[in-house]
């Protein structure tokens, strides 16, 4: 069940309607899980209720970020490579 359950909110926080959303949202979920399992037992909280911040993680990005976060970073890039055009390589060096 709670790996179903982590697919879903991998899924949802990228984005429903890509790959490289979903990529992005299994990426940060597993980090943040693994941070979560060593940070909740140093603060005295078992480790299981890493999965009560995945639900709520859900609830706020169907809340403030239906879309999910893909868009939003597919957006960031596409201005990048909009004002790397504008100055040209060489403006943007620092960039890459």
């Amino acid at each position: 069940f709670w790996e179903s359950f982590l697919i879903l909110c991998c899924i949802v926080l990228g984005s429903l309607g890509s790959i490289p959303g979903a990529m992005v949202g299994a990426a940060a979920l597993i980090s943040l899980g693994e941070v979560l399992r060593v940070a909740l037992p140093a603060l005295g909280i078992d480790a299981g209720f890493r999965y009560a911040f995945y639900g709520l993680i859900m609830v706020l990005v169907m809340q403030f970020i239906p879309l999910g976060i893909w868009p939003r970073m597919k957006q960031g890039l596409d201005s990048l490579r909009g004002l790397r055009q504008r100055t040209g390589e060489e403006g943007l060096r620092g960039f890459r």
